[in-house]
């Protein structure tokens, strides 16, 4: 077998996902916990529900306790001045005959009412949150990996989401002890990293430096460069068999994308294949 027809790492990976998403792959996961819980009311506990609990969660407050201006106000509290609330919606059911048969008809109208997070309350008293953190014991060469990244963002940890922000070059973690595995946490750290590689001063990838909406084909590839990059670093770590199905049914996410640009898979593995040697301080064209 000559050398050109030898599969380096990269291209088997990028195989095994495609195949995986050729076959169906279980929805994606979040591999982490909020650090505290799922956000809730403040009074009566109840946890919120549906695009709620996203709406919440994206603010990033630490506390998951959330209460309307008119329970704080009953309860002796007050609302910090200048503090914004948040929307949270419901649906009001309204009920009325049909005319012909007498059969109720009933109409689901969304509402919203604006909630404010514990953290943006004054005289209220606020539970103590327990929290059992997992087990969270380094991967030497996953670790070793990062440390050694020439050029590396600074990296701040305890954050209720996992980004990347160009405009300060700051990787943002939740802490290591909310994520489900070692692994789980590596690979998530992986995907931020090759986002950052495309900031002006490292590769300048234009899928990351040029003003993208969320959706749009540049924002889908910057994602699936992001996402394949990641699964190659954890296949040089020795740890994709633990997180390659994660990464393929993240990438489902975007097949509709996928069918509409089919060039898009083959250029964005170019690009991952550019960061992840990057990243681990590898010449150009040396990865495979």
């Amino acid at each position: 077998m000559s050398i050109a027809q030898i599969d380096t790492p990269y291209q088997i990976i990028t195989a095994r996902m495609l195949a995986l998403l050729e076959q169906g792959t279980v929805p994606w996961q979040q591999p982490w916990d909020p650090a505290t819980g799922l956000p809730r009311n403040l009074f009566s506990q109840r946890p919120y529900r549906g695009i709620n609990v996203w709406l919440l969660t994206a603010m990033g407050y630490t506390s998951p306790f959330w209460a309307t201006f008119n329970q704080v106000k009953t309860a002796g509290g007050s609302v910090r001045k200048g503090e914004r609330g948040v929307p949270a919606f419901f649906w009001k059911v309204y009920t009325k005959e049909a005319q012909e048969a007498g059969d109720e008809e009933q109409r689901f109208v969304p509402r919203y009412f604006t909630v404010f997070n514990a953290a943006q309350l004054d005289g209220v008293a606020v539970p103590a949150i327990a929290v059992t953190p997992h087990r969270f014991t380094p991967i030497e060469r996953c670790a070793q990996l990062v440390d050694t990244m020439p050029n590396r963002p600074t990296i701040f940890e305890g954050h209720q989401q996992a980004f990347y922000t160009p405009a300060t070059d700051t990787l943002h973690m939740p802490t290591p002890s909310c994520f489900h595995s070692p692994e789980a946490y590596y690979a998530i750290l992986y995907h931020e990293l090759v986002h950052a590689v495309g900031h002006p001063s490292r590769l300048n990838r234009p899928t990351l430096t040029d003003l993208c909406l969320f959706g749009s084909p540049t924002y889908a590839k910057e994602e699936l460069v992001a996402e394949m990059g990641a699964a190659y670093l954890c296949g040089v770590c020795g740890i994709a068999h633990a997180t390659l199905d994660n990464s393929a049914a993240y990438l489902a996410s975007w097949m509709q994308v996928l069918r509409d640009h089919p060039t898009m898979l083959v250029h964005a593995a170019a690009q991952a294949q550019r960061a992840a040697d990057y990243i681990q301080n590898l010449p150009p064209d040396m990865g495979g």
